[in-house]
């Protein structure tokens, strides 16, 4: 599946990882020359620099052959247009907007965007799983329908602390993509990091072993 990008910010490095890690085509356009350059470096030549209101900028981005659109900047209604834009000039099957103000829910809902997704929802529910009794919350569902992205954070108990990402005895096909300390700092070194308690791991999980996963993560014996 190949999967458009577009002015995605601080997710995109993350969402690329993530596509990839799941056997999908993935490519970022952004106006941000710093990203673009980073994920070069880091992936490849999976990025450019261009405008998504651009139809040049999305014909070279390769939008007519993508099968999902994802407009992620921080203006509302150039989403919106941007994927009113792809679906009709490129004819793109599926379009996913994101959307900051809860007040432009009603213009979205009645847009012809396929998928609309809040931000402000996503913030509260992230916050809620963090500081709620609950340690792993779901993500998304990664398209094809057979792998999500979870969240786990570590408890007070857990028999994970103090181990390292090759001790753990995760299933077959989980990936942990990201480590998140308690003060928010991001593990650069994931192999060698010992976990801690609070620690927030985000992983690419196979469906239907989120549970086992999240019990590997913070049971205690």
């Amino acid at each position: 599946m190949y999967i458009v990008i577009a002015e995605s910010g601080n997710l995109a490095q993350e969402l690329v990882a993530s596509f990839i890690a799941s056997g999908d085509e993935v490519y970022i356009l952004d106006t941000n020359e710093k990203l673009v350059k980073k994920i070069q470096a880091d992936f490849g030549m999976v990025a450019s620099l261009g405008d998504m209101m651009s139809i040049d900028d999305l014909t070279e981005a390769g939008v007519s052959r993508a099968s999902i659109f994802i407009a992620g900047s921080e203006n509302d209604y150039n989403n919106l247009a941007a994927c009113q834009l792809v679906k009709k000039h490129f004819e793109t099957p599926k379009t996913v907007s994101l959307y900051n103000n809860l007040d432009n829910s009603q213009v979205f809902d009645k847009s012809d965007v396929d998928v609309v997704i809040n931000t402000t929802v996503l913030k509260i529910e992230r916050l809620s799983s963090i500081i709620g009794s609950h340690p792993m919350m779901k993500l998304m569902d990664l398209p094809g329908g057979n792998k999500s992205i979870i969240a786990v954070k570590i408890t007070e108990n857990s028999n994970a602390i103090g181990k390292r990402v090759p001790e753990l005895a995760l299933p077959p096909g989980s990936e942990i993509i990201m480590i998140a300390s308690e003060d928010g700092i991001i593990q650069n070194d994931m192999e060698g990091y010992q976990l801690s308690a609070r620690d927030e791991i985000i992983i690419l999980s196979p469906k239907n072993l989120e549970a086992g996963i999240e019990t590997i993560l913070t049971r205690y014996m």
